[in-house]
């Protein structure tokens, strides 16, 4: 797990530099068309996966039953189907937009962005059969390490050679082939995965072709388990996108992108909870059929204490040197300075919530996982229209934190309702008012001296080194630091 959550860390921080890159290489203007056209296209591949990515939960049960042949069908499903659906989505959605009354250049980025969906959707699905810790590590070698080199390698040949200067296409030519070690190195753990276990390797189209059509009885079975699960996949991922989208629509390219640059700095803390939270989904799959509801507990308890310990510290650091973060990045960011607290604020509060959500799409109450992200959405619309007409990029922010924290607030009663899982402990108590503590002493310091790139990054040791500190030594009883340390 230390390894996985090393390579989601450099992903996110490769996909905040990356940001920068595609700023300085587009300008602002440009970056946000570009933000505005991927936005879209994130959500029709949404729409193109299916909700395929919910397959973990098939493939836990086959491979624990050492079923190689549906487990092989079901993989290959996985690539094979969004693909289809991925040409034909993208051409639905080519139709329309020649019928839209937007830019000539809006339409050209976007159409020119379609022809890559099938590609760009599909690659992400077999990421998500986590079924061991190995294909686990490999994975996210692909994800989150070799992918965003070659984007970062790409981007700042293009920019510093001066090579088809601020052109919006080659930016998404790149981000389309930075998906080509997804498809590889996804089918290479995968087939590792069968090799450890001795479980056949299927090899050749033809062969895999077959298998499919073998097991079609399976693959039908996760297809329906899965689809009811796309509604809420869709809306999980429009609530992502949609400030981004009201922006692009109620203001500039300009805003919009400054914005996103806020907001991925602020949704780098998003990557502790992807770290702690990794094999959540294998583990409920795991022991919801045996009503093990105090093992998934156990684990979740632990992934939240670890989120904290990481996510703590850097969270009061984001919160406390907003301003100076954005600054160095470009001089008109420091405008989302007060939208990037807001934000920060509310992947805090994600750092020990997010895993209700897993829960419910890893059992039966996967309608809940469905209807709660429609009811996000719908809110998450609703403010942003109205308040981005008032506020601007401050209001974009308040309305996605506003309708986060109410929907979560809904599935941690949920999950407490189904199964009496939930984060109530001293700990948590007892970190959050650290936290508080540590917020209050960063903004004495912030005013009491002029703090730099270089000081704020020594204060950012000293919170961890303090936090954790009293944490081992005051909070975590003898019993919590050795579970922790097995954990």
């Amino acid at each position: 797990m230390l390894i996985t959550g090393l390579g989601i860390l450099f992903q996110r921080f490769s996909k905040f530099f990356i940001v920068i890159l595609q700023i300085k290489y587009l300008g602002l203007e440009s970056y946000g068309l570009f933000i505005i056209c991927l936005s879209y296209i994130l959500i029709l591949s949404t729409l193109q996966i299916m909700g395929f990515r919910c397959l973990v939960r098939h493939c836990v049960q086959f491979r624990l039953a050492q079923q190689a042949g549906p487990l092989w069908a079901i993989y290959w499903a996985s690539v094979v189907i969004p693909i289809l659906a991925g040409i034909v989505v993208s051409g639905i959605t080519i139709a329309i937009t020649f019928s839209l009354d937007i830019t000539a250049a809006t339409a050209q980025t976007f159409i020119f962005f379609l022809l890559f969906l099938p590609f760009i959707g599909a690659a992400d699905v077999p990421l998500f059969m986590t079924t061991s810790f190995e294909t686990n590590f490999y994975v996210s070698f692909g994800r989150d390490i070799v992918s965003p080199i070659i984007e970062i390698v790409l981007i700042g040949t293009f920019l510093f050679f001066n090579f088809i200067p601020g052109s919006v296409y080659v930016v998404i030519c790149i981000h389309a082939l930075a998906k080509i070690p997804l498809y590889v190195i996804g089918t290479y753990s995968f087939s590792k995965l069968c090799f450890r276990e001795n479980i056949p390797c299927y090899q050749g189209f033809r062969e895999n072709w077959r298998l499919l059509y073998i097991h079609a009885q399976e693959v039908k079975e996760a297809v329906k388990y899965c689809i009811p699960l796309l509604g809420g996949n869709i809306f999980i991922r429009a609530n992502e996108l949609i400030d981004i989208l009201l922006l692009g629509i109620l203001t500039s390219n300009t805003l919009t992108g400054i914005y996103q640059l806020a907001k991925s700095l602020a949704y780098i803390l998003a990557s502790v909870s992807s770290i702690t939270l990794n094999m959540l989904a294998s583990i409920t799959s795991k022991h919801y059929p045996t009503k093990n509801y105090r093992a998934i507990h156990s684990v979740y308890l632990h992934s939240i204490k670890l989120s904290m310990l990481i996510g703590l510290p850097a969270l009061a650091i984001f919160l406390s040197f907003s301003e100076l973060m954005l600054s160095v990045f470009n001089e008109k960011a420091i405008l989302a300075s007060f939208a990037m607290q807001v934000l920060v604020f509310g992947q805090g509060f994600l750092l020990f919530t997010c895993g209700f959500n897993i829960i419910l799409s890893m059992t039966d109450k996967a309608y809940l996982y469905a209807l709660n992200s429609w009811l996000e959405s719908i809110l998450n619309v609703t403010l942003c229209y109205f308040f981005i007409q008032w506020w601007g990029i401050n209001g974009a922010a308040l309305a996605t934190t506003i309708s986060l924290l109410i929907v979560n607030m809904l599935r941690t009663a949920q999950v407490y309702y189904f199964y009496k899982i939930h984060f109530c402990c001293y700990f948590v108590f007892a970190m959050i008012a650290l936290w508080s503590f540590t917020v209050g002493v960063l903004f004495l310091v912030k005013d009491a001296f002029a703090i730099n790139l270089i000081t704020a990054l020594c204060l950012t040791v000293v919170c961890y080194v303090f936090v954790w500190a009293i944490s081992w030594c005051l909070i975590m009883s003898k019993e919590e630091k050795q579970k922790m340390i097995t954990f």
